[in-house]
């Protein structure tokens, strides 16, 4: 995993092994949109202050993504394992 902010809209905090696996941190909720995350891999929201997730999906075109709320939330993109 690797810093790679520069993969967001607005330089927003985003860790990635490209093509594989992403993580970013919105201590706000909002969006963020992430260039070149692959069509169809399977995405999370965590919510790190009640340990549970929310909204899952399927990545689309335009790598855009909504946190469900205006706390904050951890986007997880790829395999959990």
């Amino acid at each position: 995993m690797e810093r790679r902010w520069d993969l967001t809209e607005g330089n927003k905090p985003l860790l990635a092994k490209e093509g594989k696996f992403y993580v970013s941190y919105l201590n706000k909720g909002g969006s963020i949109t992430i260039k070149g995350v692959p069509e169809g891999a399977t995405y999370h929201w965590f919510n790190p202050k009640t340990g549970a997730f929310a909204d899952n999906g399927q990545t689309k075109a335009g790598g855009s993504f909504n946190a469900p709320d205006t706390q904050p939330w951890v986007l997880l993109i790829g395999e959990r394992k």
